[in-house]
């Protein structure tokens, strides 16, 4: 029975490592896809809503929140414009029923050289929230139940009588 446990107990410390690095690669990932946008004078944010075809995707509600916290909500202009007063620099996500990003809103004259003067958001479709396997704990619960298989199953296994 020992033979099983110490079996049992190094699977789960290699889905452990493997938890520990998939984090990792996310949290990578998150920085990867942020964009940069040099904040106009009094933390003015400009950007546009456009869906694949390029036309302007008018009177969508745009929600622009701080982790995780709604700070401004508002509506898309005819042309799918938004121009936002009063933001602090600061990474923010800028999301609508149809698209999401995250952006870094840099204070005027401090944004790096690579940093925009406003944003372009694409429509891909509906954009899905709360998925299962996404956000701050997607990776964890994908390995905890992948995980959860190995041992159950390797201890299954070696617990069956005559072996």
């Amino acid at each position: 029975m020992n033979k099983h446990i110490l079996n049992c107990l190094s699977l789960a410390v290699i889905v452990a490592l493997a938890l520990i690095s998939s984090r990792a690669a996310n949290a990578a990932e998150q920085v990867a896809l942020t964009s940069d946008i040099a904040l106009q004078k009094s933390g003015v944010l400009h950007g546009q809503f456009v869906d694949k075809a390029g036309k302007a995707q008018a009177d969508e509600s745009v929600v622009i929140a701080q982790k995780g916290k709604p700070v401004v909500i508002v509506k898309t202009d005819k042309q799918g414009r938004i121009n936002i007063r009063g933001l602090r620099p600061g990474t923010y996500q800028i999301e609508t029923a149809k698209s999401s990003g995250t952006y870094r809103l840099w204070a005027t004259g401090t944004a790096p050289p690579k940093a925009k003067s406003g944003f372009l958001a694409i429509a891909e479709g509906t954009a899905v929230r709360a998925q299962l396997f996404n956000g701050q704990y997607g990776s964890a619960l994908h390995g905890a139940i992948i995980g959860g298989l190995i041992v159950g199953g390797t201890y299954w296994a070696l617990d069956r009588p005559g072996t």
